[in-house]
């Protein structure tokens, strides 16, 4: 019996063993199988306070953003790093996460000086080479004079005011027109795009370019060529506050037709320029409008918050008027119309999927593409 108890014991202690290992085991796999999460620090920063939505958050959530400033401040620009100090992009507020905890901070300064470093980031993307050499030397001195704008306190609004008035100075350079050989053989391109007030083709001139697209901001188009057909894309930033885009008929291009005294240019919409036809018939747009418009493809890409719109035109040289509609606030929008002037003798040529990845191709409602 002596024996035959040591074995029993022995048994239901391999028994207990394997049990343990397996439950130990199990735990592990458990803990493994957990996604795993990642801290969020938001540093403490002067003249505001900043939060994010979340304090863990697993590899690509969404983080949201928000800032509450002192009177007279103003945020220029969150900065997010990881615990290896790499910098990760935020979009509107908001940042994916990565497989890292992450620290959150922001760059505040005086409204002043925020609307001072805007405009130095817009005049920093520009392209000269659209410009006059005199005019583009006259903005250039100015900006490089500007080592530090933080530091410019008070001065900072005397300074805004100065480069904007250079800024409205510039003169584009005007095409060569008196080359009639010139012509783009088929194949894919990206050329540079301005737009521009004219009062004679928009009837009161009223396009409000310097406070949407002010010429030059570095704006591209991407360019299919053809068998002498020209299709032109614009891909439109800040996508998610476009509710209507148009591109007014050659024909069409005289300004009588979109002008009425409270410059209500939906009202001369037709329905298909509208993402949201809902939208669009509110601010009055109507199928029979539809006439005066050419028709466009467009494709959302969420993850770059923009629109591909696509439309064809007969000549390359021309200029032509665009219709936007955006979102001003969540309740509050406002449509603008531009002229806008395709530079063809700066087309550059690219591959095909040089074409369908290219990223700083903008036509922007606030400026460069960043």
């Amino acid at each position: 019996m002596k024996h035959t108890y040591k074995k029993t014991q022995s048994f239901f202690a391999i028994l207990l063993v394997i049990c343990l290992c397996t439950n130990s085991f199990i735990n592990v796999f458990a803990e493994e199988s957990k996604a795993a999460t990642y801290e969020i620090t938001v540093n403490e920063v002067k003249n505001g306070l900043l939060s994010a939505d979340k304090m863990t958050a697993g590899e690509e959530e969404t983080i949201t953003l928000s800032a509450e400033l002192e009177e007279g401040y103003a945020l220029y620009a969150w900065t997010v790093t990881d615990k290896e100090g790499k910098e990760i992009e935020v979009n509107e507020n908001a940042f994916k996460m990565p497989a890292s905890d992450v620290t959150v901070s922001a760059r505040i300064y005086t409204a002043e000086i925020v609307e001072l470093m805007n405009l130095l980031d817009e005049i920093d993307a520009m392209d000269p080479t659209l410009y006059t050499e005199e005019s583009w030397d006259n903005l250039s001195s100015a900006r490089e004079s500007i080592k530090d704008p933080t530091q410019l306190g008070k001065y900072a609004s005397m300074m805004t005011e100065r480069l904007q008035s250079l800024i409205d100075e510039l003169v584009l350079v005007e095409k060569d027109t008196g080359d009639s050989e010139f012509k783009l053989e088929d194949g894919y391109y990206i050329l540079p795009v301005s737009s521009y007030d004219n009062v004679e083709k928009t009837i009161t001139g009223d396009l409000g370019s310097a406070a949407h697209v002010a010429p030059g901001f570095n704006n591209r188009a991407m360019l299919k060529v053809s068998g002498g057909k020209y299709e032109i894309t614009l891909r439109i930033l800040f996508g998610n506050k476009v509710n209507g885009i148009g591109a007014l008929k050659e024909e069409n291009f005289n300004g009588s037709i979109m002008h009425d005294a409270n410059h209500t240019w939906a009202k001369y919409t037709g329905n298909k320029c509208w993402f949201d036809i809902g939208i669009g018939e509110k601010e009055g747009a109507n199928e029979e409008n539809n006439t005066y418009w050419k028709d466009f493809d467009s494709t959302w890409n969420e993850n770059y918050n923009t629109y591909d719109v696509t439309f064809a035109v007969d000549d390359i040289s021309k200029d032509f008027l665009m219709y936007l509609n955006y979102d001003i606030t969540s309740t509050i929008s406002s449509s603008i119309l531009e002229v806008v002037d395709f530079n063809e003798y700066a087309a550059k040529k690219v591959d095909m999927e040089e074409y369908k990845s290219i990223e700083n191709i903008a036509y922007s409602l606030y400026g460069s593409y960043k």
